[in-house]
């Protein structure tokens, strides 16, 4: 009888336990509150009352229940919260934060020309590498990329491009959207080059497991683009088509060399060599520090050989943001620059330098903008900076590694440079 009582004792404690554990794991509302008041405090763009205003509408009708709902219901509101606030710099659950875990499949998506697609897989589900995502969870892709975007940070169309098929392959984020099936299963419905229809189903197995993915593209070398991807800038000289290509990826300082040293060494070639074009690739620029751009601003401006129309080219994509917009921003106002590729994700007037925040119960992370960066004329409310020149890569373009936007600069002939 005794020794009943006590299995009964321990089993009702390790239940109690249980109980606390899952509700220290939940999302008190006094983090909610916290994030609420730290961006009405900080966030520039809530100074504004009619952004003030719709935000707290969304922040009402987050706060309904919150304290019943499940750690990743609430997750999930957080979000849609600070993406009510269109900025690609105000941020939550991001996929470097350990306290968020959202935790990644083994598969990345990106968004082609055609539509979503799978860019790079784990070697196990190798055979889907390269095939258009159709349905998740038996949801067309269509809606759902509808029933994703209230919860995507971001400026603009071109950014929700960039940030959301990312957040398409973090399996917390699917559950959020209802789109697991009853096991908690993730599946895809694929097709693939020939138009045959697949299926991939994930489990709880692979699910946050460390695994090296195998890239879709089948061409032996990288394009040129991505063959120098580490480096935050670098230049080479393309001699057959006279053509100077230099690659931008940070708005940063490499400590051996500064960016005033490296525009030196750049526009010192550009004098010697037979440079017909330059080349300016910031797609893959997410930003940096904008106070270190000058010294290519001002080389541009003095150089008469390049700063012309049809010999100055900037590749700008849906990656460009930040202090790469406020570059983008500067090269069109002072320069005869020809922009090429996709539009930019923020605005020529935007939000930004982040600062970062911790939710002090659960220390989840969010980003969030404390300045105002007006880089071009007060009224200047584009969503982005538009290409003249548009060249959107396609998802054959990728499997056999050729490069959309160069292709564009190299066709450009003559006459058709007067219509850009």
């Amino acid at each position: 009888m005794i020794k009943n009582i006590l299995v009964l004792g321990i089993l009702l404690l390790a239940f109690w336990v249980a109980k606390s554990q899952d509700k220290t794991e939940n999302v008190p509302e006094n983090d909610l509150i916290f994030l609420y008041e730290t961006l009405v405090k900080e966030h520039p763009k809530l100074q504004l009352i009619k952004y003030k205003s719709a935000f707290d509408s969304v922040y009402n009708k987050t706060r309904i229940h919150f304290s019943e709902l499940d750690r990743n219901e609430a997750i999930m509101r957080l979000m849609k919260l600070v993406a009510s606030l269109n900025d690609g710099h105000t941020s939550i659950a991001r996929s470097w934060d350990e306290k968020a875990d959202f935790k990644k499949l083994p598969l990345r998506l990106y968004w082609f020309q055609e539509g979503i697609y799978i860019s790079r897989i784990a070697r196990d589900f190798e055979e889907y590498k390269g095939m258009k995502v159709e349905a998740i969870g038996g949801v067309p892709i269509e809606d759902v990329i509808n029933k994703a975007k209230p919860y995507i940070h971001g400026d603009n169309e071109s950014a929700v491009r960039n940030v959301l098929p990312r957040r398409l392959s973090q399996f917390n984020f699917l559950k959020g959207l209802g789109l697991l099936n009853r096991d908690e299963l993730v599946i895809f419905n694929l097709l693939n080059h020939d138009g045959k229809a697949h299926t991939l189903t994930l489990d709880a197995s692979v699910i946050g497991r460390e695994t090296e993915l195998i890239s879709a593209r089948t061409a032996k070398a990288p394009p040129l683009y991505l063959s120098n991807f580490e480096d935050p800038y670098w230049f080479t000289f393309m001699a057959a088509e006279k053509l100077m290509y230099f690659q931008f990826n940070s708005v940063s300082e490499m400590k051996d060399k500064p960016l005033s040293v490296f525009v030196d060494e750049l526009f010192g070639a550009i004098d010697s060599l037979p440079v017909e074009k330059l080349v300016i690739d910031i797609r893959n620029n997410n930003g940096g520090d904008n106070s270190i751009l000058n010294p290519l601003i001002h080389a541009l401006i003095k150089c008469d050989k390049i700063n012309q129309k049809g010999k100055l080219f900037t590749v700008i994509g849906k990656l460009t943001f930040s202090a790469a917009v406020s570059l983008t921003t500067e090269l069109e106002k002072h320069t005869n620059t020809i922009f090429v590729g996709e539009p930019t994700s923020a605005s020529p007037n935007h939000y930004g330098e982040t600062k970062l925040g911790e939710l002090p119960t659960t220390g989840i992370k969010f980003l969030y903008s404390s300045q105002f960066w007006q880089g071009s004329i007060p009224w200047d409310d584009r969503p982005w900076i538009a290409p003249s020149l548009p060249a959107v890569e396609s998802i054959d373009d990728y499997i056999n590694g050729r490069d959309p936007c160069l292709e564009a600069i190299m066709e450009l002939q003559g006459e058709e440079m007067d219509e850009y």
